[in-house]
């Protein structure tokens, strides 16, 4: 399947032509024209006073002038045509090429030289294996059989910059013949600010989902306006005793959570205050009815239109806490844009739409025929009224040719959609603006992943820097990579003070041996996670006893990268553990060394 372009063609020649340079030789070729209709009028005068036959003279003169003017007219139509295809080719947003047999290039529009950091005349001294990383010349040439077959080609790949730095892109690429040469045309679009939003909001759900839902923290999500369980985490069903089903919207008072009403009332009223608690003492009923002595936090979020509260109870009844695992995965989330070309459309300086191409259709639900009796307005969300007449006056004004703009529009259902708009203001050779040339990229999945990805972080900012628990990550070596203010404050450090700081360099010497011995069991795979009681010391010198929980993050092939652990206080009940002990024994020794008869009563 291969396009032809037949007579006057715009194509590149196998000399490597620029659509310029073809525009040039159409404009020489019009001017040729327009001298022999200059000379025409003298022939024909000359040949009428000749001619003994007036009438038949006349009929002649008509019929030449008729042809004439469709000759001029086609000149016209063709130059307007190619003014249109070089304006419409080197102003597009994505990058254009024309690639011959051999691989080479013999045509590049601006955003291909800017997007690859190359002089035109540098890229047309190229061929697509110096521009793909790990590319032959047998590839290409199976591309090009492939090509051959189909006609339209449609793939992702990674593209090299003239400094060698590389990007993903996504390519659709036509078989195109001018008269007995055929030729690659490649439209090519920059992918990398879809690939790091993935990227980056399939980090956040991961960090999200391992933070909330592996934390051993009890955690849930309510409603602030009604006070109704959106979600729980296991450690809460595990802390409260209660099953999901008996959580999940219902309330805290309904499930009769909080020792009095008026406990909960106190803290939902400083909650309102100030939007947030740190470790507020409160005593928690669970389902078999014990009180529970526990730290409460707590943070008021604003996630779409709701406002959310975000909870974390932990229990300080014996001091202890369950392991945390905090796994990071790094698996890309799925694809979440639609991979097609951009609406391209005419447009004139009264908005209507002149001309519109097959994805404009797609993208709004109605017929190309439709489309091109409408004007832009016809199109925008009310929200978005302003944009484009905005656009249009600046532009015709001379303050600003070219814009990109984002916007609101409608689909024919009626739902929104979100465009980005890159439009071009066309002038005839007299500077008098004609019509808008402008390329619509639908963003709306970019704009929910964007959303999505905020709403996500601001969940896992809150669960991390307001849990009750010290938390940190370090590599394989015990370096610290990140920690919670919870943990700096138990250790005395400041956030300058730990960088680049060794948990090895604060462990007491006297558990140095056995925190390393646990850690080569976790290198090699033998344990999954430890738990331990240790020493550390304090940045001003002090020993502080830890209930440590350590756990791994293991990148895609299980291999531990990284160590998260959660630690404990229990300094004092270290201390309340050694006066008991040292309490029992003096009262021992007494006992047995006292020669007169000692009795313990029990009264």
């Amino acid at each position: 399947m291969t396009a032809t372009v037949d007579g006057g063609s715009s194509l590149p020649t196998p000399q490597r032509s620029t659509v310029g340079e073809v525009s040039a030789r159409s404009e020489a070729a019009q001017q040729k024209t327009a001298d022999e209709e200059a000379t025409a009028p003298v022939y024909i005068a000359e040949n009428e006073q000749a001619d003994s036959d007036p009438a038949h003279l006349r009929a002649q003169i008509q019929a030449l002038r008729a042809d004439l003017a469709a000759t001029t007219l086609q000149r016209d139509q063709l130059a307007a045509s190619l003014t249109l295809t070089h304006t419409a080719i080197e102003r597009m947003a994505d990058a254009a090429y024309w690639v011959q047999l051999d691989g080479r290039l013999i045509y590049a529009n601006e955003a291909a030289c800017r997007e690859l950091g190359y002089r035109r005349e540098e890229l047309l001294a190229l061929s697509i294996p110096d521009l793909v990383p790990d590319y032959t010349a047998e590839m290409w040439a199976a591309h090009w059989a492939e090509l051959g077959r189909a006609g339209t080609l449609r793939f992702d790949g990674l593209h090299r910059r003239k400094d060698g730095s590389l990007f993903p892109v996504e390519v659709s690429t036509s078989l195109i013949q001018a008269g007995s040469t055929h030729y690659a045309c490649g439209i090519v679009r920059n992918m990398s600010i879809r690939v790091e939003a993935e990227r980056a909001l399939a980090d956040s759900e991961a960090k999200f989902a391992a933070a909330f839902g592996l934390s051993p923290i009890a955690m849930s999500l309510t409603r602030l306006d009604t006070g109704e369980f959106i979600e729980v985490n296991d450690a809460f069903l595990t802390a409260t005793g209660f099953s999901r089903g008996e959580t999940i919207g219902r309330t805290s008072l309904e499930i009769n959570l909080y020792a009095t009403p008026a406990e909960r009332a106190t803290l939902l009223a400083d909650l309102r205050l100030t939007g947030s608690l740190v470790n507020r003492p409160t005593v928690v009923r669970v389902k078999s009815g014990e009180l529970r002595d526990c730290l409460v936090s707590a943070r008021i979020l604003a996630v779409g239109q709701h406002a959310l509260l975000l909870s974390a109870i932990v229990d300080i009844t014996e001091q202890s806490q369950v392991v945390v695992s905090l796994r990071e995965s790094e698996e890309r989330f799925r694809l979440a844009f639609e991979n097609a070309n951009d609406g391209v459309c005419l447009v004139g300086q009264d908005g209507r739409l002149l001309r519109v191409n097959a994805r404009m259709s797609e993208m709004f639900g109605y017929s190309k025929a439709e489309l091109e009796a409408m004007t832009v307005q016809d199109l925008t969300h009310p929200d978005s009224l302003d944009a484009s007449p905005t656009f249009i006056r600046q532009a015709v004004a001379g303050k600003s040719e070219h814009g990109v703009f984002d916007k609101k529009y409608l689909h024919r259902d009626g739902h929104e959609l979100w465009g980005r708009v890159s439009s071009s203001l066309v002038r005839d050779t007299a500077g008098n603006p004609l019509y808008f040339i402008s390329h619509l990229q639908d963003i709306t999945e970019w704009r929910r992943a964007v959303i999505d990805l905020a709403d996500r972080e601001a969940r896992l900012h809150a669960i991390y820097s307001f849990a009750g628990v010290a938390i940190a990550v370090t590599d394989m070596e015990g370096r610290l990579l990140d920690c919670n203010p919870h943990w700096r404050e138990m250790l005395g450090y400041s956030q300058a003070d730990v960088q680049d700081l060794k948990t090895g360099a604060i462990t007491h010497p006297d558990d140095l041996a056995e925190s390393q011995y646990n850690l080569e069991e976790m290198a090699a795979g033998r344990i999954a996670f430890y738990r331990i009681e240790k020493r550390y010391l304090r940045a001003d010198g002090q020993v502080v006893w830890a209930d440590l929980s350590v756990s791994p993050l293991r990148d895609e092939q299980g291999v531990p990268v990284a160590l998260v652990g959660t630690w404990t206080n229990i300094t004092a009940r270290k201390q309340a553990e050694a006066a008991l002990h040292e309490s029992e024994e003096r009262y021992r020794l007494v006992m047995q060394g006292s020669g007169a008869g000692i009795w313990d009563w029990d009264i």
